[in-house]
């Protein structure tokens, strides 16, 4: 029964030793998941810094971008009442500043210079001066020249702009 009890105490002793080297181990592994939960909790938390700035970046970049749209929308109405204004002028008579007619008396027509007028109205300014009253060349009646072309004339939508 002695040779019973102490090899009852060897293995009780044994068992012991190993579930120490199991508590260690368990420790161990234990230390481990909490230094990676730790970890994970770090880069949980510089992700959600780094989406808030990113979500900050991208609100300032959409507000730029509203800003940008709406600057380039004024430039574009500026831009284009300023074709507008230059359509105007360039389907006008710069003598009476008055719309071309398709024929009669204030058809376009060109001095040799390339500047257009308003037949009737050029014609009226040559017997007074012998220069063109744009660019001061000089200009007779024999070099007035009749205008032919669909762009020349503004369209009927145009007119009644006018």
């Amino acid at each position: 029964m002695e040779i019973r009890k102490e090899q009852l105490t060897i293995e009780r002793d044994s068992m012991i030793l190993q579930l120490e080297e199991k508590d260690i181990q368990l420790k161990g592994i234990e230390a481990k998941l909490k230094e990676q939960i730790r970890s994970m909790q770090v880069i949980i938390s510089e992700s959600q810094q780094q989406i808030s700035q990113k979500e900050q970046m991208r609100l300032e970049l959409l507000k730029n971008l509203e800003a940008q749209e709406q600057m380039h929308l004024q430039q574009m109405e500026a831009q284009k009442q300023s074709l507008e204004e230059n359509n105007l002028d360039s389907i006008t008579c710069s003598i009476c500043l008055v719309a071309w007619d398709a024929s009669g008396g204030h058809r376009v027509v060109s001095l040799r210079c390339g500047h257009l007028f308003g037949d009737s109205c050029i014609r009226a300014y040559l017997m007074r001066s012998t220069d063109c009253p744009i660019c001061r060349q000089t200009a007779y009646a024999q070099d007035l020249r009749y205008i032919f072309g669909r762009h020349i004339m503004p369209n009927p939508t145009q007119c009644s702009q006018y």
